[in-house]
């Protein structure tokens, strides 16, 4: 799917300026425990997860509610996209 790969190389664009341009050491992503295609594409990227939480501002029962967190290191990054994905 088209937009899947878009959505891909945009990402990998917004981590190699976090890590080069900006030189940031690490990168933080989060989506809610339900959008996995958002977990997925994390994984791809190199992205390792931290685990999950409750979103503060989402009510207990809410679909939404549980999310779980990921990160990207700058050594893992270069690493692994030494090139062009």
């Amino acid at each position: 799917d088209i937009s899947r790969s878009n959505n891909l190389i945009y990402l990998w664009h917004v981590l190699h300026d976090a890590f080069g341009r900006l030189g940031l050491p690490r990168v933080y992503s989060f989506t809610a425990a339900v959008n996995l295609r958002s977990e997925r594409v994390m994984r791809r990227l190199g992205m390792r997860n931290l685990g999950g939480f409750d979103h503060p501002a989402l009510p207990v029962g809410h679909l939404l509610r549980r999310h779980v967190l990921y990160a990207a290191a700058r050594d893992t990054f270069e690493g692994r996209f030494s090139v062009r994905p």
